[in-house]
């Protein structure tokens, strides 16, 4: 039997959740420049909606949830592959934006 070596990279693997809230703003693009899998987990208030969206080639946008917060807090988390984009739509109020890089 032989045994393949290789370096453990899955999603989490030495990566560490950054808050990038001071640096994000809705409506504006940002691509995934590293060469691994990225975490975003955005949250909001209790009066607003809420829409993040990804894109392959920043130009098509796919939503990726919407909620209405009606009176709760709610929070979106999801992957984006290198290379990819992802933003808040614009008018999405932000109260909170992590990621885990």
């Amino acid at each position: 039997m032989s045994s393949i070596s290789s370096p453990n990279t899955g999603l989490g693997v030495n990566q560490s959740w950054q808050n990038v809230r001071a640096e994000r703003a809705a409506g504006v693009a940002y691509q995934n420049t590293t060469s691994r899998t990225i975490f975003v987990t955005t949250g909001g208030g209790q009066s607003s909606n809420h829409r993040m969206e990804v894109s392959e080639d920043g130009l098509v946008w796919e939503l990726v949830d919407s909620i209405a917060a009606n009176g709760r807090y709610y929070a979106i988390g999801f992957p984006v592959p290198p290379g990819s984009y992802y933003r808040a739509h614009p008018g999405t109020p932000i109260g909170s934006w992590l990621e885990l890089r």
